[in-house]
């Protein structure tokens, strides 16, 4: 599959994201760039350093993220090389949750790792990495 047809597909399949790193501060990109997606999804806060955001509650990690809470992609703000950690992080929830498993990840501009993605891969999740969802969200809009 190209990455046309899964970005296609990601943004159709999803109904919530776990955004990793998600700042407070109205000024960061990952501020801007998920109150855009919250028009469209449900977002889930993932960031140590906040308590909530938005009036939703902030978790400390991919794994602090409570068991019913669904999530269908993760979205990460992080530098890349913090990735591998939170893919490890994605499959031992998938492991834990394993009826509702996390299927996608996406990494904003500048995030990449070769060696994460060949992990998310193995574990079955597809992967976009070094893109903006908000642009790729509202091309798709236009």
């Amino acid at each position: 599959m190209d990455d046309e047809a899964l970005i296609n597909e990601m943004l159709a399949q999803t109904h919530s994201i776990a955004v990793v790193g998600l700042s407070d501060r109205p000024e960061r990109s990952s501020y801007s760039v998920s109150e855009y997606m919250a028009r469209h999804y449900q977002v889930v806060p993932v960031n140590p350093a906040i308590q909530d955001w938005l009036g939703m509650p902030s978790y400390a990690s991919i794994l602090s993220i409570p068991a019913e809470i669904q999530i269908d992609l993760v979205n990460v703000f992080r530098r890349s090389e913090y990735l591998s950690e939170i893919v490890e992080q994605i499959v031992a929830r998938n492991r834990l949750t394993p009826a509702q498993p996390i299927r996608y990840l996406w990494t904003q501009l500048g995030v990449e790792d070769s060696v994460a993605r060949s992990t998310a891969e193995a574990a079955g999740l597809k992967v976009i990495m070094n893109q903006c969802i908000a642009v790729a969200h509202s091309l798709r809009r236009s």
